[in-house]
């Protein structure tokens, strides 16, 4: 893609009118089992259940004068679980989005 915004710049100071995007590209659950379909009409799981919890975060922190981007940060957090809780869902979610706050520089 020509207009993807770079995912590694260097942090600059922010100027008090500075604008972040916090994006969600990714978030859900997903089963994961092993299954087969050996006939047309039937499919069949193999092994104990598996799911996959998945968040998928991104903030951009854009100058709006000049539109550059003053500073970026990504996080995917991904559980791997045999039961279907959708407390799991929410742990994925609180991990992503710590980690992506934690990423941007403290200004104290």
């Amino acid at each position: 893609m020509k207009e993807r915004v770079p995912l590694r710049v260097k942090p600059l100071d922010c100027p008090l009118e500075s604008v972040l995007l916090v994006a969600v590209l990714g978030y859900g659950r997903e089963n994961a089992q092993v299954s087969i379909k050996p006939l047309w009409f039937r499919q069949f799981g193999i092994g104990r259940p598996k799911w996959h919890f998945a968040c998928d975060l991104i903030a951009i922190l854009v100058n709006p004068r000049d539109g550059s981007v003053l500073f970026d940060a990504r996080h995917e957090a991904c559980i791997t679980s045999c039961s279907d809780d959708p407390k799991l869902l929410d742990r994925a979610a609180r991990e992503a989005s710590s980690a992506v706050a934690s990423a941007f520089p403290k200004i104290i």
